[in-house]
């Protein structure tokens, strides 16, 4: 059996609890990242709060990392529904669903 190779992550993505913990994390390991509770998603959330495709992560041409969302209910928090939020810096947070 051959090993497997294993890919570096190109970032992480954590999801967060109430209190502040880290609840899950999820290895991002190509552009676009798609999150929300679609089984199809690269990071899946367990939330009904949250759409199948809530939001898009996707890395620019100039290496900024950004957000958008989909046609989605309850958008993105500190943003609009479809709106792009550009420049996350690292360990930027983001609320989806509750």
């Amino acid at each position: 059996m051959e090993p497997q190779s294993q890919v570096s992550p190109l970032a992480w993505v954590e999801v967060i609890g109430r209190r502040g913990e880290v609840r899950a994390r999820h290895a991002v390991t190509a552009w676009p990242c798609r999150v929300g509770r679609g089984y199809d998603m690269e990071v899946i959330l367990d939330d009904p709060h949250v759409a199948s495709c809530h939001a898009i992560l996707d890395r620019g041409a100039d290496g900024q990392i950004t957000i958008s969302a989909p046609d989605t209910h309850n958008g993105i928090q500190q943003g609009m529904p479809g709106k792009r939020l550009k420049r996350l810096a690292p360990q930027t947070s983001r609320c989806l669903g509750r």
